[in-house]
């Protein structure tokens, strides 16, 4: 049996060949869900920005702009993060082992350097974003006395952001259609209670591969049914 200790030189020469070889594809990795992060904070970003600029009363453009702020930094790490996964172009002699290190040095050092700036971006918009969440909990609510409603897409959540204002505490009904190809459709109902104020936020989850949406809401008042619809095409959204 070999007494031989199995962490010598060589194993650290071997580990340093998978760093070496595996760091252009780790650093891609991390901008790989780096990006996928940055979507998940445009989702929540989404519904809080139509939530605040919907319900509360902005009194004035430095608000305005705390709550456009999120949308610039994330917008702006998801480029980088996406930048870092793309393949770097270098130039080298493929006759000598030192060009060929340099060239491997250069294309990871670009892929690194934008995975930083989208990772400073990305902390920077989180708190952005956090101080944005924070506006729609103190701002105080719009008067609001007249019936509407809005509905958005958000596309990196699926999600229908509906909006309106409806009488308060009544008991309101939803219809919301999905429209396929061929013409064929499908349904989803409920009902639920709405606010004491009357304002109305809702998300609905949708189908990705409807076309079209449809939202109706409906309420009774003095034995009079109500209903309020919306169209949403996909395509232009």
């Amino acid at each position: 049996m070999s007494t031989e200790p199995k962490i010598n030189d060589q194993f650290w020469f071997d580990m340093s060949y998978d760093m070496v070889k595996d760091s252009v594809k780790r650093i891609k990795e991390s901008a790989g869900k780096l990006e996928a992060l940055l979507l998940w904070a445009f989702g929540i970003y989404t519904g809080s920005a139509v939530f605040t600029v919907e319900f509360k009363n902005i009194n004035s453009i430095g608000i305005l702009l705390i709550l456009c702020l999120p949308y610039l930094f994330l917008l702006i790490g998801y480029w980088y993060a996406h930048v870092a996964q793309f393949p770097t172009t270098v130039k080298f002699d493929y006759r000598s082992p030192a060009r060929i290190q340099a060239a491997y040095i250069s294309g990871y050092n670009k892929s690194k350097k934008s995975l930083d700036i989208s990772k400073w971006l990305t902390f920077i918009g989180f708190l952005t974003l956090a101080t944005s969440l924070m506006l729609a909990f103190v701002l105080k609510n719009q008067p609001q006395d007249k019936i509407y409603l809005n509905a958005n897409l958000n596309k990196p959540t699926n999600t229908l952001l509906v909006t309106g204002y409806f009488p308060p505490k009544k008991e309101i009904t939803f219809h919301l259609i999905s429209y396929f190809k061929k013409d064929s459709t499908k349904t989803s109902s409920g009902a639920f209670l709405n606010s004491e104020t009357g304002t109305f936020y809702q998300a609905f989850p949708v189908d990705t591969a409807a076309r079209k949406l449809s939202i109706e809401i409906g309420w009774t008042d003095d034995n009079y049914e109500h209903k309020i619809a919306k169209n949403i095409t996909k395509s232009n959204k």
